[in-house]
């Protein structure tokens, strides 16, 4: 699928970003397009609620088609939706499609007729010498790329599968907004370390690890145009405190905890949730006179 660089950006797009107040529009812009790929078409009877479900709109289905129409995305006649453009700009990939149907793409100069050879004169070939299935054998092996390579030929390529992206909506849950949401999915995208469910689960562990939230790690990876984050990059570093507490050390724990002892002890401060004893609790026997007197 071919989508042009300035797409994010491009006034149409904008149209419908306007439309829906929804900043992640372009998201179920692509999603619609993914579709005509997936079908191999531009044209399908659909009606708008499918067309929301297809692209996983929030917005009501009327005011998503109405502006997909309006900024020239979309065509309805009846039933049927129409993809404008779409097939325009994939016309390479369809037409490849078209002559894989038909065997492949078509050569250039057609199969001459078979006849007697016009160049030089037909010679008789001399007797082969030593075996001549050998000879045959190795002048396959030499001339075959596969065997050249050293690769297997009855191996067979597997497609490879497509790789699943965490959508812009998990990050959002996890805490992120949708613009630092999207511009994360690209960056690592652009870094060709996809955001996959396992990267993600990376991404939030490592995270954890160093004290950080999800949100501030990836606000690092993208800052610093790392591929991902990992703790023992900011070791030596505390996270930035605009989206939690400082978290505190061991040293400075240890002083709360000894500065609320005293407090407690001293009637300043009740500790741990407990009310300060009464003071006749701390005196429970008869105070003997311990005046120092000189004896004889």
């Amino acid at each position: 699928m071919i989508v042009d660089p300035d797409f994010l950006d491009h006034w149409r797009t904008g149209m419908v970003v306007d439309a829906l107040a929804d900043p992640m529009a372009p998201l179920y812009i692509l999603r619609l397009w993914a579709h005509c790929q997936e079908r191999r078409s531009d044209t399908f009877v659909m009606p708008a609620r499918g067309v929301k479900s297809q692209c996983k709109c929030p917005a009501d289905a009327d005011v998503f088609e109405a502006a997909l129409i309006e900024a020239g995305f979309l065509k309805r006649d009846g039933a049927t939706i129409t993809v404008l453009g779409w097939s325009e700009k994939n016309a390479s990939l369809l037409a490849a499609w078209k002559n894989g149907i038909k065997g492949g793409r078509p050569k250039k100069n057609p199969d001459e007729t078979p006849g007697k050879p016009t160049g030089n004169p037909a010679r008789t070939q001399p007797e082969p010498m030593g075996n001549p299935d050998e000879t045959d054998k190795r002048r396959e092996e030499k001339n075959s790329p596969s065997l050249r390579s050293g690769e297997d030929p009855a191996r067979k390529r597997a497609t490879p599968a497509p790789v699943e992206i965490v959508p812009a909506s998990v990050l959002v849950a996890a805490g992120f907004d949708a613009k630092t949401a999207s511009d994360f999915i690209a960056h690592k995208a652009a870094h060709k370390a996809p955001l996959t469910p396992r990267a993600w689960a990376d991404h939030q562990r490592e995270a954890l690890k160093a004290g950080w939230t999800p949100v501030q790690a990836a606000e690092k990876v993208m800052a610093k145009s790392w591929k991902g984050f990992e703790a023992k990059y900011v070791r030596d570093e505390h996270p930035p405190t605009r989206h939690g507490p400082l978290i505190e050390t061991f040293r400075q724990r240890d002083e709360r905890d000894a500065a609320e002892k005293v407090a407690f002890l001293t009637g300043r401060l009740p500790g741990n949730g407990a009310a300060r004893p009464a003071q006749a609790d701390f005196i429970d026997a008869e105070v003997t006179d311990v005046t120092p007197r000189q004896l004889g």
